[in-house]
């Protein structure tokens, strides 16, 4: 993988902001982290960059793929493929969170043939949590509750900031006392983490978050404990993987840049 150069970071930008239709400040956020601390791959025409895609590390080896675009004018030529052909080893372990529902059959001919998600949950609550609704954290003490989580496979410090800062660039917001975080979308709750052998206190911040209309996301491993609790769930497809060695539903992929 060659360095990114100025002028070839810009052309990306551009591309990025045409395929996914946003603003410089999105480019730079994603396009930032990736040529900072992952791979940007990418394939030109006649100088012209028309399609990439983005790699960084997650725990354990696994590669977590996005930023993948190409522009209009050159899709369905197979550019995705053959740039994720000459960026990806075999036997590499590979996840990604589609943009879109309709793309799941495009990455399972590539070979992401397993596919994982999340479990939404919808409890009647009193929503006091809610209100302590906020724009900052420390992040660092984020970090430090993501850590000691069950979620697997870890984030970097790097990706786990980067990320958050995405989220809040959306209008997400944070809910913490500092022993448990929250990250809301409008009222409903995409990440709840509390360190590990603490989840018996699960019902309780459920509560807390829920009003009884949003949805709270939590790891499919959780499941086993859902049911001990008599709590319902329904479990939302979210990412695409390709492994020879992993199960998608021993893992939980989730809050990166979606």
């Amino acid at each position: 993988m060659k360095t990114v150069s100025e002028t070839e970071f810009e052309k990306l930008k551009e591309l990025y902001k045409i395929c996914f239709d946003t603003d410089e400040k999105e480019a730079q956020t994603v396009l930032g982290f990736a040529r900072k601390h992952g791979e940007i791959h990418f394939l030109s025409d006649g100088g012209r960059i028309v399609s990439t895609l983005c790699l960084c590390a997650l725990e354990d080896g696994i590669k977590y793929l996005f930023a993948a675009a190409t522009h209009p004018e050159y899709q369905n030529q197979g550019l995705f493929k053959k740039n994720l052909q000459l960026s990806v080893k075999s036997g590499d372990s590979v996840v990604c969170i589609p943009e879109r529902p309709d793309l799941f059959p495009l990455y399972e001919k590539l070979g992401f043939a397993k596919f994982g998600g999340v479990l939404e949950v919808k409890t009647n609550g009193n929503g006091g949590l809610l209100e302590k609704r906020k724009k900052t954290a420390d992040l660092r003490q984020l970090y430090r509750i993501y850590r000691a989580s069950t979620l697997y496979p870890k984030k970097t410090e790097e990706l786990f900031f980067s990320t958050i800062e995405y989220h809040l660039l959306y209008q997400g917001t944070i809910v913490t006392d500092g022993s448990f975080y929250a990250l809301a979308d409008g009222k409903n709750i995409k990440e709840l983490c509390v360190p590990a052998g603490e989840e018996d206190r699960l019902p309780a911040l459920m509560e807390g978050l829920s009003d009884g209309t949003n949805a709270i996301v939590l790891p499919a491993s959780f499941l086993p404990y859902l049911a001990k609790k008599q709590i319902s769930c329904e479990h939302k497809r979210l990412f695409a993987l390709k492994s020879d060695t992993l199960e998608a539903n021993k893992l939980y992929i989730n809050i990166l840049y979606n």
